[in-house]
């Protein structure tokens, strides 16, 4: 799981993609472009608003093979490289840390309606559950760790 961070453009010309060729992107879709570090963010950011381009920005978390869910969709997008990306202010991410194997496979599933997607045995679900999550966690005896890096 990468941060990321997304610029959403008003239109794509060809005078748009003169612009924005010029800076490091990594990925995008038909209106978001996705860079890989905050300076450059910023800096594109302030170029496309002084030339009436820019839409809204977006901090995202690129994740790595996800298992999606039927919810994945409402907090993220796909990208052209084929690369899920989330929206880093909707969701938070958590691992889980203890917990005997039954008491962890039916902690997930429980969760199952609420889990956005997952990546890399981190859990993706939507920022207003937390607490409902963590007390799930502790109905089955299953210790969890919020990631540090979500927001």
């Amino acid at each position: 799981m990468r941060k990321r961070y997304g610029i959403e453009l008003k239109f794509i010309n060809e005078k748009t993609l003169q612009e924005i060729k010029k800076w490091p992107i990594s990925d995008y879709t038909d209106t978001i472009i996705i860079l890989p570090s905050k300076r450059d963010f910023e800096q594109l950011k302030e170029v496309l608003i002084d030339k009436n381009l820019y839409e809204n920005s977006y901090v995202l978390f690129e994740l790595n093979t996800p298992t999606l869910t039927n919810l994945s969709n409402d907090y993220g997008f796909q990208s052209s490289q084929n690369t899920f990306y989330l929206f880093l202010d909707l969701v938070s991410a958590f691992t889980i840390i203890d917990g005997d194997k039954t008491s962890k496979e039916m902690f997930v599933l429980q969760l199952d309606e609420y889990i956005v997607a997952k990546s890399n045995n981190i859990y993706f679900v939507d920022s207003q559950f937390n607490e409902l999550v963590q007390k799930i966690a502790t109905a089955y005896g299953v210790k969890i760790t919020y990631s540090t890096s979500t927001k």
